[in-house]
């Protein structure tokens, strides 16, 4: 497990902690709300008797119980949200952030550029057996594990139904969205690449770790995380927020800082920032 898999786990288990906190404060919440302690004396279904001395004590009650529910579907409402982001993470993909990142998305490359070309010889043997249906569900089961795909037999014996909107085999339309994402996990590939090696060559430059300080607060290279990061001294305004934003810095709850990845271009921003008066 990296670094980045890690602070994904550690999210994921506070987030699961706030679930159960929450959910917790929901049943307090319900089980407050129920107030028969308080209610008795008060006969069930029993109106407000205004005028009557116990009117005063029975719409207190009548408060905190709407209160108390309120809150506590409220409370149940955050749990279930909590827990819906823990369950989420990791499951978005494969995010550039994560070190291993290249070698995820090479691998994602290779299994659908392997599918492809399973589905494009697939269609030919439907094409080359298509009057002896037997004979081509058995050759294209055996070209399936030949390219470690996995399909059933019923599935083969459908591939050979003429389908009067998409013909027989793999429809045109998959092979083109195969395609298209292979070019997509391709041309990302390069892009992170691209980045990594810019930041690599600024890091190996560097005799020793950049750093800034001015009055406005301090921008650093953090190795490990691969961000410059900038710490401002006082809050920001909204024009000097906007300000930051375009220096393609965005906020990092995580490390409490403005954050960019490592380049040339972000420690340009960063000393623009940090030099000049919002």
């Amino acid at each position: 497990m990296n670094y980045y898999e890690s602070k994904q786990e550690a999210q994921r288990v506070r987030l699961s902690r706030a679930a159960d906190r929450a959910s917790a404060e929901a049943s307090r919440r319900f089980e407050a709300a129920d107030l028969r302690e308080e209610r008795s004396g008060i006969p069930m279904g029993q109106p407000v008797l205004i005028g009557h001395h116990s009117a005063r004590k029975h719409m207190r009650i009548i408060e905190r119980a709407e209160a108390n529910g309120r809150k506590g579907v409220e409370a149940y409402a955050a749990s279930k949200e909590y827990q819906r982001r823990a369950d989420a993470i990791g499951t978005g993909g494969i995010s550039s952030d994560d070190p291993d990142a290249v070698q995820k998305l090479k691998a994602e490359l290779e299994t659908l550029t392997r599918n492809r070309a399973f589905m494009v010889a697939a269609n030919k043997l439907v094409k080359k057996h298509y009057k002896d249906q037997a004979a081509g569900v058995a050759a294209i089961i055996a070209l399936s594990a030949e390219y470690s795909y996995q399909l059933s037999e019923a599935t083969a014996a459908k591939m050979f139904v003429n389908d009067p909107g998409f013909g027989m085999g793999f429809m045109s339309s998959t092979l083109t969205n195969r395609g298209a994402s292979i070019r997509r996990i391709r041309k990302r590939i390069d892009l992170l690449m691209a980045a990594h090696n810019q930041a690599v060559a600024v890091l190996e430059g560097d005799k020793e770790a950049w750093e800034m300080k001015t009055e406005r607060g301090t921008a650093k290279d953090d190795h490990t995380e691969q961000r410059c990061i900038i710490r401002f001294s006082t809050r920001l305004s909204k024009e000097g927020y906007t300000s930051v934003r375009r220096g393609g810095f965005v906020w990092s709850r995580t490390l409490d800082a403005f954050v960019r990845k490592i380049s040339n271009a972000a420690r340009y921003n960063a000393e623009r920032l940090l030099s000049s008066a919002e």
